[in-house]
Formats: structure tokens, sequence, C-alpha cells
């Protein structure tokens, strides 16, 4: 029922691809890696902005506080006389222009940490990651290739690196004759048979009864569950379905 092709949204070369078909692998587990040299020096630049944009916020606030410093002095000689109103005003306007200075550099700090936290997240999409836990059925890409989300680089390009079931969520999807409909319903117990070990019945329950039908064929679709779970059972394997006549 799970199933996924994973892949990425950003197109790339993949450099390492560390899986193989079988794997049982955990969410968030580390598949493949695409090449992420230039993504890593931009993310270097981001960050010398960033501390540039610090360094600036610091001198200014030291200059800001020789600046308070100094317009104090000049108030008090002012009140004396000892300086004119102008030099008062000159220290005022001072002040005012650094912190006019510092409000700028505090908001050019922000846009670079903005840009240092979108560029880590774009280093971090060069990581390919297990979207949910389950087994690698299907290796599609090798070391070397282009990774692309959509196809439009020639066959060179896959749009996928690897096809990911989740094994706990197996079910029969069996077509069901509309005039046989009337006899199922949502939990009633069924015993599965696999065309691969037809002398093993497995215990099932019928999960729900797509609510449509196929005009074509006069039949709809039932999802049957496994009540156990069992290694050999496999996706796209063949199977029949017998339904008990009580629901459980």
């Amino acid at each position: 029922r799970r199933s996924a092709t994973v892949s990425v949204d950003i197109t790339g070369r993949l450099t390492d691809v560390i899986f193989e078909e079988g794997a049982v692998v955990e969410k968030g587990q580390i598949l493949a890696r695409l090449d992420d040299d230039l993504a890593r020096y931009d993310l270097q630049l981001a960050r010398g902005r960033l501390q540039s944009a610090n360094a600036a916020i610091a001198s200014l606030q030291a200059q800001m506080v020789e600046a308070e410093a100094q317009r104090q002095r000049a108030d008090r000689l002012a009140q004396t006389g000892a300086v004119s109103a102008a030099s008062l005003d000159s220290a005022v306007s001072r002040i005012v222009s650094l912190t006019a200075q510092h409000n700028a550099a505090t908001a050019d700090a922000r846009v670079a940490e903005t840009a240092v936290d979108r560029q880590s997240e774009f280093v971090e999409r060069h990581i390919i990651r297990a979207p949910f836990a389950g087994v690698i059925i299907a290796k599609n890409a090798q070391a070397g290739e282009i990774l692309s989300p959509a196809a439009g680089g020639g066959e060179f390009t896959r749009t996928g690196v690897a096809t990911l079931v989740d094994m706990a969520s197996l079910e029969v999807e069996v077509d069901v004759n509309e005039g046989q409909i009337a006899d199922i319903k949502a939990g009633q117990s069924a015993t599965i048979v696999l065309d691969a070990y037809p002398d093993w019945q497995i215990a099932g329950e019928v999960i729900a009864i797509i609510p449509t039908a196929n005009r074509d064929r006069a039949t709809i679709q039932v999802r049957v569950g496994f009540k156990e779970r069992d290694q050999r059972v496999l996706p796209q394997m063949a199977a029949k379905v017998t339904y008990d006549r009580s629901p459980t």
C-alpha cells in the first residue's frame, strides 16, 4: 500500500549510493548523496557575510558608546558655556546617524542569517534519505549518473534513485464481481492463498471496499489485509482470496 520512488527536488550528480536491493532501511536513513561542492562553497560565503555583518554591528555598538560619552561631555560643557550649542548638536547628530547605521546593519545581519539557513537547507537537499522505514526493492541509479526530479536530460538523467516499499503495509487488491460485492463487508475475515505457496493459507481481513466500479470489467476493488506478517509475502505477488460468509 505504501511505496515510493525516492528522488530529490534538485538536479545533481550522484557521488555515493550506499544501499543495495533488499536492504532494510529506517526513516531518515541516508541512501545516497549528490555532489554538493558548489553548494558548500556558497554556504561558506553566506557564513562569511553573516560574520561580516555581525562584526559591523559590534563596531557600530562601540562607536555608539563612544558617541554617547562625547554627547554627555558636550552637554555638561554646553551648560557651562565651554562649548557651543553647535558642538552639542553635532554630538547628538552623530548618535542619530550611528543608530540608523546600527539598525541597517542589524537588518543586514538578519538577511545574512536567513541566507545561511537557506543555503544550509540547500546543502541538506543534496542528501537523499528514506522517507519512511521499509525495504529497497529496486536500485534505479548508480554513482556518476545525474539525478533530477523530472526527466528532461535524456536517457542518462534518472528521476529516482531507489524504490522503497513499506512491507508492513502489504495488502491484497482484489477485483470482485459486482454480483458478489453484497456478500462482502469491511472487517470480514478472509483466507489468502499466494500462487507461489498454494498450500499455505494466510489469515486475512477485509480492510475496505473501494467505492467505485470498473465499468469495463464489472468489478469492484476490495482491499484485504494480512492479519500476520511474513517475510515470504512480497510485493506484486499473485494471490487468491476466499471470504468468510459472516463478518467478524
